[in-house]
């Protein structure tokens, strides 16, 4: 089964933990990581967190445009794998 694969395109360290087998990763800024113990088939709540300081008056601009792409890429991959959203 392949693994899920998270990019970071965010200009920031995101938190990934995925609750129901115990993993937490932290992505930096560009970077990527791919989980291979996770099985695809079945439910499993996944929490992104981003860790930002505001210094910019569209930051929050930003950060909605980037988690409207990210929640868009998800579903896509699971309607690719046949799962449901």
């Amino acid at each position: 089964m392949p693994p899920l694969a998270v990019h970071n395109r965010l200009p920031y360290a995101i938190e990934i933990k995925v609750a129901s087998i115990k993993y937490e990763v932290r992505i930096e800024a560009g970077e990527k990581a791919s989980i291979y113990f996770l099985n695809l088939l079945k439910s499993h709540k996944i929490t992104v967190e981003v860790s930002i300081t505001l210094k910019a008056p569209n930051t929050n601009r930003l950060i909605a445009k980037a988690f409207s792409v990210v929640r868009f890429l998800l579903t896509w991959a699971c309607r690719g794998l046949g799962l449901s959203t």
